[in-house]
């Protein structure tokens, strides 16, 4: 396209094709938005009666977390480092609790355990895991359980499910 500039010559300006590819690629959901439906749905499909999810993928000290929006009350999660959920909870919102404390509790139990993160899968191994890319500490994962799954749903960051089940026990230590 050509135009007149001020000074009375003339100029080239780009077509407004890159604001449109622009506009595209910022309204695309995996660009804007990290896919806890999806993981949810993934969840539900995958889980048993007596799997548990350990949610690490809060944005937010808040007791309401991205995931708990998409998953029924009745699915057993623990939320590693987020508020406990109380009607005061925002009086006590900037002291979080000790996340390796419901790691902890949700290993206690003998089905698998569903853990959602947004950091990278190869930051999640059979002994531990972080709450988050920027922090040093990582969560411990218990003796006896391993990594027997992971899934990604893409998005800004990806959110990952890493599935934990427990080892079994070998021929011959069984009975001792």
């Amino acid at each position: 396209m050509e135009h007149l500039n001020p000074a009375g010559g003339r100029t080239r300006k780009a077509a407004p094709t890159g604001f449109t590819i622009g506009g595209v690629r910022t309204t695309d959901a995996t660009n804007t938005t990290f896919d806890f439906k999806e993981a949810a749905a993934y969840l539900e499909k995958k889980s048993g009666d007596g799997d548990v999810v350990v949610d690490a993928a809060s944005l937010t000290p808040a007791p309401t977390t991205s995931l708990s929006l998409y998953l029924p009350a009745s699915r057993r999660r623990y939320d590693a480092g987020v508020s406990p959920d109380t009607p005061d909870f925002i009086e006590s919102i900037f002291s979080k609790p000790d996340p390796q404390l419901e790691v902890s509790r949700a290993f206690r139990n003998r089905g698998p355990v569903h853990i959602v993160t947004l950091i990278e899968p190869k930051w999640v191994t059979d002994r531990q895991f972080f709450l988050r890319s920027d922090t040093g500490t990582p969560l411990t994962v218990p003796p006896g359980r391993h990594v027997s799954s992971q899934k990604s749903f893409p998005g800004v960051r990806d959110v990952v499910v890493t599935t934990f089940e427990r080892d079994r026990v070998r021929a011959g230590k069984a009975g001792r």
